[in-house]
Parts: structure tokens; sequence; C-alpha cells
């Protein structure tokens, strides 16, 4: 459920939680007061509240990376929960919005609607998990109001909120911590605690982790020490072995690396002290508590003017097992001012407009913490803090009490025009000290162009930085609807020039910029049509042996387009470019680069002549980043599992060339994963995904002449897929589909090519029809363990007659290549086979409650890349048997024979042999089903298979379902 607590400035709460709430909106009038209620929850939550700051690639659509607070890694974004800006304001979810996120990867794209570049500005607010472990989660908040007013609104308003979390009472037990793990936190007080990431334990093959065995090796320093190393075979009895936990430290930080190519798991090596970013321990987590309580009131004493104050004090205890570092767990907040209403102007009797203003000033200690972000998204950029951000920056972080102090003045005349003038200061301690000022005109009038300007000027002391600073920004904007509101021209200018300087001198820091943008715009609306672009120029000046230099020119250009009428046509365009060109001189002192990106979206669907012809057309270009994907596999239950482990080398360590899909259901044990690496690098995107259906029985429903009788009776289906992931420096040439550019080796990352022919004669007949299909994929793949290339070409015919009502024959022809070039796994998974199968079948229907199907099967491979053949006959035979639409059974069985010249492992074998691996083979199985009732439903599946070379294989699942 979600709770949400307004809770005034510092008391707001806003999270998904897992619990119960209860409200009451009457308990004002039965106090007799003119207005209260109150709300009160218990739950638990999973998740965790934070702020990130995101520093976005010019051009980079994304994914970007959410990490924990500690900056782990392996985090799961709470569903629904995030909150995502973009200079300052909030976007929208939804692959026809602002962006999409994968909550189980942490990862956040943004879409074609949002061009992304590095002067941007992304925040984003959401609830993570690390662990299954829960804290408990009690709260609420109360109102009340008295001193009814004319309009009928409370007069005096007072509220109360409190909110605590805790960690459970089997923390201890949740994380497996020992005592000397409860001691080493005893003494960390604040800071982190940490145990060795090194377990003894004994060998298993099946074991879902990689061993490690210990080694000796000679340290810097000329002393002996030990690292661990990966274990490659299966260990001698009584030999040590480890189970290891990594964690990544930091680039630099750590001893070890991720490495390893063909042992299934994540593994790590030893790349020398300060080489890596990873180290073999554990952190400890650390139980914790928090509480906040937030009183607030509010008097109006004369009407339109209202007197307001908050009080917040919160205890955060990050470690609850110590009592070191205890005098920061608590801190205190408070907030003051007067908020004056809307009053009118008058001179003579004439309404000149209203008056408004507020004056307010908000104080908060250095260990005072909230649970929900109580600052302003843009509060760095707000008063010179940053260039943008959330929050306060380390170097100010315990440097004293937080004060702001801030007055508003606001003049509102006409339709929709204002005038608002303010300032105000912000201190934190003595070690930052801030003014800022501000001035805002927006007229809107009938017949008048509509004008909106913005000014703010900031002057800032940073102490513990030594820079003294001064910001102005302004932006304009002009625009004119014309032909009522169908056509609407503008012009968007804005201005900035941030002045860093080291104290006592005239140089200007990194941070300083200087930037003009110019937009202008055109937007037109009118029924089905909306139609958008715009051309933005700007220039900025970056900062050389401290002063501005000319650094960069940008363009862009964007453009959009719907058509979306009552007619059988609908298209959406969107479009973007961007080109950066960077001086010379910043090509030189920074490594600055230019930079080209290309935002390209078609979603277009055409059915004409009464849907006979039905076409789409979805094509979608950006630049993203990706990681390396590392395949591995992980056990699991039999039911969700679909890879079986072989040990094709008897080595009894696995490897990620012995698992092969499952032969019978239930078999596998294992599922495909892919870990991505710890780097992301930028990719251009493409995806092309078209279709084609002609029905021409639509278009002559009555065959008047005998070539439209024919062509009645045929429907054809085309597909065409693209996708490429590359590293081009050619984007244009694969924006335009460049057939050079797909699927180049040490640049592709993943791309393939899908095409599908499909052919339906005699559709509509029952007694008789012919099906023909075409499919060809070519293929290119870049893994952690090496490249993979693949090509499939596939025909398939299939007839079907039905001589007599209870008689049905069916006959099916394929011919096929299927080639795979694995670099890493060339035994296991190279292989070029030809195919040609025939299988013919036979079902027969005694009785309506049963049907018998018996068929036959032959197949011929070749494999000419490795010169192995195979003869492959099947005879299977299926009888289902229904009975009252209650009960329905299904028994199959299977007699195979594999006639295998040469010799072949792991999913060469899998290919060549269908699964079924050489000799004879058996294959059995009974599948039930009975309904007791509409709502409760048992299933019954039950599969043996008897290879040649291995005992019999039985799998057995029984389900009951019911439904409420």
């Amino acid at each position: 459920m979600d709770v949400d607590l307004d809770g005034g400035t510092f008391g707001q709460f806003s999270q998904k939680v897992q619990g119960v709430s209860v409200e009451s909106d009457g308990l004002g009038a039965a106090a007799g007061l003119a207005e209260g209620e109150a709300t009160a929850f218990g739950a638990v939550s999973r998740g965790q509240f934070r702020t990130q700051d995101i520093a976005p690639t010019d051009g980079v659509q994304g994914p970007y990376r959410l990490r924990g607070a500690n900056g782990e890694e392996a985090i799961i974004v709470v569903a629904g929960s995030e909150r995502v800006f973009l200079d300052g304001e909030r976007l929208t979810r939804g692959r026809t919005e602002d962006y999409v996120i994968d909550y189980t990867q942490a990862e956040i794209t943004f879409t074609a609607d949002r061009l992304i570049t590095d002067d941007r500005r992304i925040t984003v607010e959401f609830q993570y998990s690390t662990t299954q472990f829960t804290r408990t989660l009690v709260g609420g908040r109360a109102t009340a109001g008295a001193w009814r007013g004319r309009d009928g609104d409370a007069r005096v308003n007072v509220g109360a909120t409190v909110v605590r979390q805790a960690d459970g009472r089997d923390f201890q037990t949740a994380f497996d911590l020992s005592r000397q793990d409860s001691l080493r936190l005893a003494r960390a007080g604040d800071a982190s605690a940490v145990r060795s990431g090194a377990r003894r334990v004994e060998f298993d093959s099946d074991a879902p982790y990689v061993h490690y065995r210990r080694e000796p090796i000679a340290s810097p320093d000329g002393t002996q020490d030990t690292i661990f190393v990966a274990v490659e075979d299966a260990p001698a009895p009584d030999t040590p072995v480890f189970r290891v936990r990594f964690t990544r430290v930091g680039a630099g930080e750590g001893d070890y690396q991720r490495a390893g190519a063909e042992t299934n798991g994540v593994v790590y090596e030893y790349a020398g002290p300060g080489d890596g970013a990873y180290a073999p321990v554990q952190p400890l987590p650390a139980p914790t508590r928090q509480r906040l309580v937030d009183l607030t009131g509010s008097v109006e004493p004369v009407a339109g003017v209202e007197v307001f104050g908050e009080w917040a004090g919160s205890i955060n205890d990050q470690n609850r097992f110590s009592g070191r570092d205890a005098g920061d767990d608590r801190g205190r907040a408070y907030t003051a001012g007067v908020r004056v209403a809307p009053m009118r102007m008058e001179v003579g009797g004439t309404t000149l407009g209203t008056v408004s203003g507020r004056v307010r000033r908000r104080e908060r200690g250095q260990n005072f913490v909230t649970f929900d972000q109580t600052r302003p998204i843009e509060y760095g950029r707000r008063w010179n803090l940053s260039r943008g951000g959330s929050g306060l920056p380390d170097r100010l972080l315990d440097r004293g009490d937080e004060t702001v102090d801030e007055g508003q003045v606001s003049v509102d005349w006409g339709d929709d025009s204002s005038l608002k003038a303010g300032g105000g200061r912000l201190t934190v301690g003595s070690a930052f000290e801030a003014w800022r000022r501000r001035g805002a005109l927006s007229v809107e009038e009938p017949g008048w162009p509509r004008l909106s300007l913005q000014a703010v000027s900031i002057t800032s002391t940073d102490r513990p930085a030594e820079v003294e600073g001064a910001w102005r920004r302004q932006a304009a904007t002009v625009r004119q609807p014309l032909w009522d509101g169908r056509l609407e021209p503008r012009l968007d200018v804005r201005r900035e020039r941030r002045r860093q300087r080291a104290r006592g001198t005239d140089s200007l820091t990194a941070e300083s910029v200087r930037f003009l943008e110019v937009r202008p715009g055109l937007s037109y609306a009118n029924g089905p049509v909306e139609a958008s672009a715009s051309l933005e120029r700007r220039t900025e000046q970056g900062v050389v042996d401290g002063s501005f230099r000319d650094a960069s020119r940008t363009w862009t250009a964007q453009t959009e387009l719907a058509l979306d009428p009552q007619a059988p046509y609908r298209v959406s365009v969107q479009g973007g470019l961007r080109r950066r060109d960077v001086t010379d001189v910043f090509r030189r002192t920074e490594q600055r680069r230019e930079t080209e990106s290309v935002l390209m979206r078609i979603d277009g669907r055409a059915r004409p002549l009464d849907r006979a012809v039905d076409a789409r057309l979805f094509y979608d270009a950006a630049t993203e980043r990706t990681p390396i994907q590392r395949e591995v596999y992980v056990q699991t239950s039999p039911e969700r599992g679909q890879y079986v482990w072989r040990d094709a080398n008897d080595d009894g360590v696995q490897q990620v060339d012995e698992f092969v899909p499952e032969t019978t259901p239930n078999e596998g044990t294992y599922v495909q994963r892919f870990v991505p690496s710890d780097t992301l690098e930028s990719v251009v995107d493409l995806q092309l995904r078209t279709r084609l259906a002609l029905r021409p029985r639509r278009l002559w429903p009555d065959g008047d002449a005998w070539w439209k009788e024919g062509l009645r009776r045929v429907t054809a289906e085309t597909r065409v897929q693209v996708r490429e992931q590359s590293r081009t420096d050619n984007p244009t040439a694969l924006y335009r589909l460049d057939p050079n550019e797909f699927r180049r080796p040490g640049r592709t990352t993943d791309g393939s090519l899908r095409l599908e022919q499909r052919l339906e004669v005699f559709r509509t007949q029952r007694g008789y029809g012919l099906d023909a299909s075409w499919r060809q994929v070519r293929g290119l793949t870049e893994r952690a363990a090496g490249g993979e290339r693949r090509f499939l070409n596939r025909w398939e015919v299939e007839g079907r007659l039905r001589p007599a009502s209870s008689w049905q024959l069916r006959a099916t022809g394929t011919a096929e290549r299927d080639r795979v070039q694995s670099e890493a796994f060339d035994e296991a998974r190279s292989f070029d086979i030809r195919t040609l199968r025939i299988r013919p079948s036979v079902s027969y229907q005694p009785r309506p409650a049963l049907d018998v199907t018996l068929a036959g099967g032959y197949a011929r491979k070749r494999d000419r890349a490795k010169g192995r053949r195979v003869d492959l006959y099947t005879l299977p035979l299926e009888l289902t048997w229904r009975r009252a639409g209650r009960l329905r059974l299904t028994a199959n069985a299977e007699v195979a024979r594999v006639d295998l010249n040469g010799t072949a492992v792991g999913r060469a074998q899998f290919e060549l042999t269908d699964g079924r691996g050489p000799g004879t083979s058996l294959l059995w199985g009974l599948q039930g089903q009975y309904a007791f009732t509409d709502r409760l439903r048992a299933t019954l599946n039950y599969d043996g298979r008897a290879p040649a070379t291995t005992d019999p294989i039985h799998t057995v699942r029984v389900q009951v379902n019911a439904s409420f």
C-alpha cells in the first residue's frame, strides 16, 4: 500500500509498504472543533529511501544505473517508487512518455521525447532493497482546526506527525551474524565494518557458487601472502576449498577483478595491490533505528494574513549495536514565517490586480535527518552549491546548522499575468554563505504575444573550497498563437554566467561556465494532426588558465509529428539531431571530443481496403550505454529450470559450455542468466520491426472470377526484424540501414536480422489445407567469453487432409541449415548442420472422448564444419482421453534411434540428436488435469526418459490451483 503523510516541510513521508492503515476524518466534529482528522499505520518495509544525482553522458539516452546509499550495485528498486526529475521537471514513466525503468537491474533509460546531453541535470528519488530482510515501520499524523472563518475554513490549525522505523528483532539471525561480527559492529560505531568473505566448505560440483583455493604469493615488500584462485578441476579429497564473497570497493581500491570465461559463475582473479576493484571481504550490516517527530501550527489573526511555524526532532541511530558516535544521533529543525494571501489593489474604484507575499526562515541542524527528501530538487543550483544536485555537497556536511531566509512579493493582473520579485540568504554554519535575488515577469493577455522573463543572481562564499562565486541566469520566452491557436511560433533564449573565483585571486576555477542558447520553434495542431519543430544553437565557454575561452558550439534540431485520424492510417514520428563542435584548445587541454547523436522513432500502421492489407512499421534508434554480458547458469527448482548440466570432461567443475536445454519438461534444474559487466560503453541501439499481412478474402468476399476465387483462399504474412547495438564510428550510415554497418565483429555487441514469410492456402477449409513458411536469422553476439555468430535458414511445408470426420492426415517436410561459430567454445558450440526432415502423422478419433495420434519421423543431419553425420528415426504415439469436461488425460510414448557418425559434446550434440543422445532411447509421459470445481483444479505431469548411455530419468510434478 502507499503511505503518504503531508507533514509540513520536514514531516513528509511517502513510501510503498506492506501493512495496514486506519484513517478518520470525523474526529474534529466529535471534539467540537472546526476540522480534525487522523491517520495511523503499521507496516513492514523492504526498501529504504534514497535520492541520487546522475551525471549524464552527452548524447546517451541510457541506461543509467541507480545505486544504494553505500554504493551498492546489486539493488532492486521498489516498483513504482521512483520519481525522476530532468532539469527540475518531474517526468512520466512509459515507452511513449519520458523514460522506462528496469526495476530488477535498477536502470533508467530515457525515450526519444527527452534528448539527453551532458549539461542536463538528472535527479532520481526511489526506494530500493538489497535483501529480503524487512524493517518495522509505524507512524501517523493528526490535524485539528478551530475558529472557523467567513469562508468556512479553520483559522487556527495544528498538526503532529510521528514516524518510527527500526530493524526487526531477528536481525542477527537473518544476516547470520556471529558473536565476533557483533563485536566488530560494536567497535565500529557509525563507521562501516567488514568481515572476511572467505568460508571453508566441502567441494560440491553442484554448488551454486565458484570454489576457490588458497595459493601463496610473494608480496611487493618480499613477504609471503596468500591469494584466492578459482578451482578449475575437482580437487583431491581433504583439499581445503573456500566459498569467497567479493565486494566492490571501487576502482584502484581492491586487489581482485572480474575474469574467467569458461567456468560457470562470476570468477574473480588476483590483479595486484590496488590494481582491482574488488576485495574478498563482506560488509557487515548494522541494525538501525530512525524516528521523526514533527509539529506544525498556523493562525490567521487577520483575514488574509497567516502566521505559521513548524518544529521537528529526529533520532538517527546508524548502529544499534554500538554506543560509539551516539552524540550525532539527535537533530532538530524548525521553520517560521508569514504568508499574505492575494489582496486586491484598487485605484479610483478600478481593480489593478492583486498582491501577495511571503517571508520565511528555515533552520535544520547538521544532524537532523528526514525520511523523504525535503529540500528542493535543484537545491544546489538554487544556492550555487553546485551546478546541480538536491543536497549539500560533502565538503559542507558536519559544518554547522543550515539556515535559509527567504521572501517573495507577487503582483498578478489580467488573465494570467504576473510580476514576482524575491530574495534570500543561505548559511551553513560559518563555512558557506549565499545571497539570492530573483525576478520574473509573465504576460498573457488576449491579442498580445505571450511573454515570460526570468532573472536570477546569486553571490556566494565557500570557505572550505576557498571560492567566491557569482551566478547570473536569464531566460526569456516569446510565443504568439495564430489561426485560433492552431499555429504557434515561439522563441526561447537562455543565458548563464557562473564565475567561481579562487579567493584572493582573479583566477576562475574549472567549475565556471558561460553559455548562450537560442531556440526558435513552431508548433501546429489541427484535428488529427499535431506537429512541432525547433532548432537550438548553444555557444559555451569554459575555463583555460583561469579565464574564459570559447569551448564548443552545438546545434540541436528536434521535430515531432502525429497523425491519428479515424481513417485506417496512423503514424507518429519523433526525431532529434545534435552535433557539438569543440574548439582546439579544449580538445587539447580537456580531452573533449566532438559528439553527434541522433534520436529517431517512427511508429505507423495502415489498414486500407477493409483491412485486406495490414502494414505496421516501428523504427527506433538512439545512443545508449550497454554492458558486456557474462553467461551464467543458476540452479533452481525443476518447475523453473530449463537447462541441465552434463559434465562432458568429467572434471567435476561446471563449465558454461556443458549446459544444454532440457529434453523433457521439468528435467532441467538450471536457468540461464546474464550478468552485466561493471562498466558501460556507448553504443548505437537500433530496432526495426515491420509486418505486412495480406488477406484477399476481405477484399473480394464473393469471388466472381476464377483468379479472385483462387486468391481468396490465400493468406500471406511477411515479417522483418532488425536489432543492432554497435560501437560504430559512422552512426549516420547505421541510421540509414546501410547493410555494411550491421553485425560487424569488434563493433557489434548484439545484432540480429530476422526474416519470416508465411503462406497459408485453404485456411478456412476444414477438410484440407497447405501451409508453407520460411525463416532466416543472422546474428552476432559479443559476450564476456567471446563472440558468437549464427546463421539459420529454415524452409517448412505442412499439408493436412481429413478424409473422414474421425480421421486426419498430416505431413511435414523441413529443410534447414543451422550454423554457429563460437570463439570461446568451439568444440561444444561450433557447428554447421544441414537437416532434411520428414514427419507424417495420422490421427483417429474413435469416440468423441478419445484421440489417438501416431507419427513417424526421419531426419538426416550433416555437420559440414566437423564432418559429423546423424540419421534420426522417431516413432511417437499419443493418446488423449476426456471425460465430462472435468478430466483430461494425455499419455505419450516415443522410441528413437540416433546413428551418430563422429563425436559431439554439449550444444552440438544436443542439436545433432534433437536432445536424445546417440543410440536408442525411449521417452514417455502422462499429463492429467482434473477440475473439482470451477475454482479448484489439480494437474499431474509425469515424464520419463531412458537414454542409451545413462540411467532412466523420471520427473513428476503435482500442482493444485485454487482461485478466490
